[in-house]
């Protein structure tokens, strides 16, 4: 770490913040100043109180970066995409570190597996989106990521169906 860096700690109040201030860019719909938000916050060094709050800043800064790659872009290597992709698993790894999760900690590793899957998915990558949706799943009846999964499931079908097996 060089000189110029300083760390920054993060307890309850400002994660609150955060989250707050990143809800407000997404509702608005201003794309370019949600950009500038993630790219400007994704470049700090951070410390956390304890690692549920790590896992909350990684899902924002995730879902901050899917909701600007929705309207930039439709790429599946799409930067944005790549960045909510692994700013899902950061905040996966975070969580695993609490040993017993109450409901709210559940909750929220529910909606991490099932975003972490969805822009899997978006990515081409179906088959290894399936390990979240059930992941999410066994935490509780998710139904984003029943549907999700629904979804998904046709759309392999879609895949691997032939239609000229049909003209034989």
């Amino acid at each position: 770490m060089d000189d110029d860096t300083k760390l920054v700690l993060i307890d309850n109040s400002a994660m609150a913040l955060f989250e707050v201030r990143a809800d407000e860019l997404i509702i608005s719909g201003n794309k370019e100043e949600l950009a500038s938000f993630v790219k400007a916050i994704d470049q700090k060094t951070f410390i956390f109180d304890d690692y549920f709050l790590e896992a909350r800043y990684f899902y924002t800064l995730a879902n901050c970066y899917s909701d600007v790659y929705r309207y930039r872009d439709s790429d599946w290597y799409s930067e944005y995409l790549s960045k909510a992709v692994v700013n899902f698993r950061k905040a996966l790894y975070a969580i695993k570190f609490i040993e017993s999760l109450n409901v709210i900690q559940s909750d929220l590793k529910s909606r991490i597996e099932t975003n972490l899957a969805n822009y899997l998915s978006s990515q081409g990558r179906s088959i290894c989106a399936l390990e979240h949706w059930d992941n999410a799943l066994e935490i509780n009846d998710n139904p984003i990521a029943i549907i999700s999964k629904i979804n998904n499931a046709f759309f392999i079908a879609e895949c691997l169906y032939d239609l000229y097996l049909i003209h034989i």
